[in-house]
């Protein structure tokens, strides 16, 4: 699954998600690869080594329920990018 019609949290960075956190806190958990590696006992069951070869990994219910958690706290405490910010941006075609 890849991500459409994107969110952006309104204000600085520091107040966002932290993949990095993620993947401290589920470790081979947080990606359908890195926890079939490690069920299987083969492979490479490192989420950063995951990460780091392919940016699209995919999510397992684990990690999307923790991410969608924080986000939801995230953008209960500092709101949505306005729509309008938005539209100044420069998007590709």
């Amino acid at each position: 699954m890849r991500v459409h019609h994107a969110e952006f949290l309104k204000g600085e960075i520091g107040g966002g998600v932290s993949l990095n956190e993620m993947m401290n806190e589920l470790k081979a958990d947080a990606f359908v690869s890195t926890q079939r590696y490690a069920m299987v006992g083969e492979g490479n069951p490192d989420p950063r080594r995951a990460y780091m070869r392919r940016a699209e990994v995919e999510l397992t219910p684990e990690g999307y329920r923790w991410l969608s958690e924080r986000l939801d706290d995230a953008f209960a405490e500092h709101g949505w990018l306005p729509a309008s910010v938005l539209a100044k941006l420069d998007w590709p075609k």
